[in-house]
């Protein structure tokens, strides 16, 4: 009988290596189909949207964004640690930092807001509905991404992607979905993680910089081009 040919898919080059490094797979057999971000995702303009959306979520005029679940690994606690720094500087006054998603599991919301002193200036909108996605990173000020993990990191390219400029870490897949566009941070060092945060609001240029790149790099990706590099390899192991 001819041997199965057997190849894998991997969602970015570090998870690649994160295969050939803890499973053993040969490097030759895992064949990199990136991800990509929502197509439908479009920076929204409209203020009758905008403020219809603000409303919803109950949104301050000025906020730092995150969106994902709240598992360990996003490191929200830091990133509250972080925000509270930045708030003890002049460059913070106004600004809240807006956390949203899923309560996920180990993170315990009232502990980490009890440590920090702007504890009233997070807020916790909840789920966003996939349809207001795109005006809630249009209106802020800089979307916020220090996880400790990350296969790829979708909320990275999708901030990206609509001209929301981005600090993140600069660990795992992060690197790679940021590219030139993203600032990175070491997302164990609270300092730095301010730091970088302070950097993107109140160095103008560098921010239009990080932007126009970052509208350039998210341009690279597509699900119709991952698609068609999964359909090559489907045809390769049929053949």
């Amino acid at each position: 009988l001819r041997k199965r040919a057997i190849c894998y898919g991997a969602i970015s080059p570090f998870t690649k290596e994160e295969m050939t490094r803890l499973l053993a797979i040969p490097a030759e057999k895992i064949h990199v189909i990136p991800c990509a971000a929502d197509p439908a995702l479009r920076r929204v303009g409209d203020e009758k949207t905008l403020e219809a959306v603000r409303e919803r979520y109950g949104l301050p005029e000025r906020y730092l964004l995150f969106v994902g679940n709240f598992n360990p690994r996003k490191n929200l606690t830091r990133l509250m640690e972080a925000f509270d720094l930045l708030k003890s500087r002049p460059a913070g006054a106004g600004w809240k930092l807006v956390i949203a998603g899923e309560q996920g599991w180990k993170f315990d919301r009232e502990k980490a807001l009890a440590a920090i002193r702007c504890r009233e200036d997070v807020l916790f909108p909840g789920y966003v509905a996939r349809e207001d996605l795109g005006a809630l990173y249009s209106m802020a000020g800089a979307f916020l991404f220090p996880s400790l993990y990350e296969g790829f990191g979708i909320p990275i390219l999708e901030a990206l992607s609509l001209g929301t400029p981005v600090v993140c870490s600069e660990t795992s897949s992060m690197p790679e979905a940021g590219g030139e566009g993203a600032l990175l941070i070491d997302p164990l060092d609270t300092e730095e993680i301010a730091q970088g945060i302070f950097t993107l609001l109140t160095n103008q240029g560098l921010r239009r910089r990080k932007i126009e790149a970052g509208l350039q790099h998210a341009a690279g990706f597509s699900w119709e081009a991952s698609a068609a590099k999964l359909l090559a390899l489907y045809r390769e192991m049929m053949s």
